[in-house]
């Protein structure tokens, strides 16, 4: 799997890009009658940066850049720049303006009340999108991640110690690790995305 990370210099992007690249993945071919089974170890990970120095004392990324699993890229693709150049502004104001998009390029239902209101700058005076965006609808696998209160906690699903709550619904949980939620975006990535495509999901504990 090719994966682009936007940003992932720290916190939820940079601990899932880690567990992309160290993941493996198996999958069967045919050659003649024979079944062959093959596992692929890792995946590729281009992240896009402001700065690629971020990375120059990192020991963890270093590896996978030397065995060219890891990119970094700095120039922003034209598709992108939307996202960076109206969105990132206010911390709070940048995820619900990122989630706003994705509901548009998804073509699923806003509520202002409900999901939070419109950024300024990403719709013209008439209430129509800036150009740079796809048309609405046209990204269905689509999957958005509302996280509780971000904690520095270790992963405690991966310790087997604590198991998030995942819903569609409100859970009424206050916090979760950046880390349990990474590991989170790499399961339902690698082995449940049928179960999660299309879908705005709560995670808390």
């Amino acid at each position: 799997m090719n994966i682009l990370v936007i940003g992932g210099s720290r916190n939820v992007g940079y601990f899932a890009s880690l567990r992309f690249l160290g993941a493996s993945s198996s999958y069967h071919r045919m050659e003649g009658s024979l079944l062959i089974a093959a596992v692929e170890v890792g995946h590729t990970v281009t992240f896009l940066l402001r700065n690629t120095s971020v990375f120059d004392n990192d020991a963890d990324v270093q590896q996978y850049l030397r065995s060219n699993q890891a990119y970094l890229v700095v120039p922003l693709p034209s598709l992108l720049k939307p996202v960076y150049g109206y969105l990132i502004a206010v911390p709070h104001r940048d995820k619900v303006g990122v989630e706003r998009v994705m509901a548009h390029v998804a073509g699923w239902k806003w509520n202002d009340k409900e999901d939070g209101e419109l950024v300024e700058n990403v719709l013209d005076a008439q209430g129509r999108w800036r150009n740079g965006l796809p048309t609405e609808g046209t990204l269905k696998e689509v999957l958005v991640i509302r996280p509780a209160i971000f904690t520095d906690g270790d992963c405690l699903a991966e310790s087997g110690k604590k198991m998030c709550r995942v819903s569609e619904k409100e859970l009424g949980g206050w916090t979760v690790s950046r880390k349990d939620v990474a590991h989170f975006v790499a399961d339902a990535a690698l082995n449940r995305w049928g179960e999660f495509k299309g879908k705005r999901v709560n995670i808390a504990y």
